[in-house]
């Protein structure tokens, strides 16, 4: 299991965090205080204890949560949409349909999320050759050798995240979109879509919670945690609604 606990808000009240951490999962202080110092949600210890460490933490005005990364559900991937006058309608690639109620979404998320590429190509080096400058007479000084270089390509990605019931879970991401359906407002750029999509769905469902941290935070890293960090930090941002922390 990887427990994490992941600070939800701002501390209120550093030092009293500091002593939860340096007590609780035996950080030095000078780690401690590191530790609380990035823009929440942000990954604060990996620990067996983590239920009792963040209730410690949040008696002490640093709201936190511990969640295991690897159980969250995975979304449904939208590739069309329809918005009718009740309900928004999903379709995934291959056809599977999810009918949301405009009044069971209760949470959007704004973000940029990565995509990772692995890309190949040629290079071609020329290199001084002793054996040819000798069998030549000097005429020629260097042999021609190819080799094949790897790299990962990451590119990010708008999308959004939408949470409704029963744990629920839509994601809205730009490369896998098709935006027909808005007709007159279709826009040129397909971020220009999705905000237009967006801004609908707020409209619509206007009882959820909107937040876009995760597209003013951009697609940090985020320590101890696995998987894409618009994944991961969008189930804490769910999970720190659903408990009340938001």
């Amino acid at each position: 299991m990887l427990a994490l606990v992941v600070l939800v808000q701002r501390p209120k009240e550093v030092e009293a965090a500091m002593r939860v951490l340096a007590q609780g999962a035996g950080l030095a202080p000078a780690e401690a205080r590191m530790r609380l110092m990035p823009e929440p949600p942000a990954v604060v210890v990996r620990s067996e204890e983590a239920e009792a460490l963040a209730k410690a933490l949040t008696a002490v005005g640093a709201p936190a949560l511990a969640i295991d990364p690897t159980l969250r559900h995975g979304p449904v991937v939208a590739h069309r949409f329809e918005l009718g006058p009740a309900q928004v309608t999903f379709v995934t690639p291959d056809g599977r349909e999810t009918e949301v109620s405009y009044g069971d979404v209760r949470l959007i998320l704004r973000g940029l999320r990565l995509t990772r590429s692995e890309q190949s190509r040629t290079e071609t080096v020329r290199k001084f050759s002793l054996g040819k400058a000798l069998l030549t007479q000097g005429l020629m000084m260097t042999t021609t050798q190819k080799r094949e270089v790897r790299s990962e390509v990451i590119n990010p990605f708008h999308a959004a995240m939408i949470y409704g019931a029963d744990g629920m879970s839509v994601l809205l991401d730009e490369s896998e979109l098709v935006f027909q359906s808005l007709g007159a407002a279709l826009r040129p750029s397909r971020v220009e879509n999705l905000n237009t999509l967006v801004g609908e769905l707020r409209k619509r469902a206007s009882a959820a919670r909107f937040d876009d941290r995760l597209l003013r935070l951009g697609p940090r890293p985020l320590a101890l945690a696995v998987g894409d960090p618009f994944d991961v930090v969008a189930e804490i941002l769910n999970q720190a609604q659903l408990r009340g922390l938001l």
